[in-house]
């Protein structure tokens, strides 16, 4: 690279941190704040019959329980493609599986217990390499700044609670398969460890598993499903909605 090429990319990386602070993107801590007052000031609503379903239905007893939650430390949501899995080898590395969602799960605890989440997705920086690029990187922002994506997984959070996940632990979701791991890196590698038991994989609940057996062992049905998965958009006509694989029908962690 020239010294001309190297001030052009420095600048363009300024841009870019310019841009993100012009913006005003605020961090995925500060969004999942934001949202948290507006699950307490629900509390005072004036639609509390409504409020108080919704309170219950994303895992809290109660409106008054609810306006208790607090943050926990977030766990980062990585996903497993199932083209990739599909053509897992025992001998391949596992971590070149795990695809980064960009988005953070935020437990909310009630006295150090896990209720229910807040997902966020957060802020990418624009890929600016030349100044040219500077105006479409901004048309950008909406897409690419921190934003409260959802609420939810009462089922899943008691169950991640017993995991006892530190700061090291991540999530990893297989959705077609419906599978959900708390994941980590230990001495011996990628290690999985099934939030919930699921008798068709042989899986237990908060046992650890080697991830590269893993995937080598559901590496043929994540075949059989991908195929499935082709042949229903293959014959799915012109614009109409595609039909979802039977996998992927219903929630597998709600």
């Amino acid at each position: 690279m020239t010294i001309h090429e190297t001030a052009r990319a420095a600048l363009a990386a300024m841009f870019g941190i310019w841009l993100l602070q012009m913006m005003g993107c605020a961090t995925p801590k500060e969004i999942a704040q934001n949202s948290l007052v507006d699950l307490h000031k629900l509390t005072v609503s004036a639609e509390r019959a409504d409020d108080e379903a919704f309170a219950k239905d994303i895992g809290f007893k109660s409106l008054e329980e609810m306006a208790e939650a607090q943050l926990a430390s977030p766990l980062r949501l990585y996903t497993v493609p199932l083209v990739k899995l599909a053509k897992f080898q025992p001998s391949d590395d596992p971590n070149k599986l795990l695809e980064d969602t960009h988005s953070l799960i935020f437990p909310l605890t009630i006295n150090n217990q896990f209720r229910s989440s807040l997902i966020v997705r957060e802020s990418l920086a624009p890929n600016i390499t030349d100044l040219e690029s500077f105006a479409k990187a901004y048309k950008a922002y909406k897409a690419m700044r921190a934003r409260h994506t959802g609420t939810g997984f009462p089922r899943l959070m008691p169950e991640l609670e017993k995991l006892k996940p530190t700061s090291s632990s991540f999530l990893v979701s297989i959705a077609p398969l419906r599978l959900f791991f708390l994941g980590d890196r230990k001495a011996e590698g990628l290690v999985l460890t099934a939030i919930q038991a699921n008798p068709h994989f042989e899986l237990n609940a908060r046992l650890e598993y080697d991830a590269a057996e893993l995937f080598s062992k559901i590496a043929w049905y994540a075949q059989r499903v991908y195929e499935s998965d082709q042949k229903i958009r293959q014959k799915s006509p012109g614009d109409a909605p595609l039909e979802r694989p039977y996998t992927e029908r219903a929630p597998y962690a709600r």
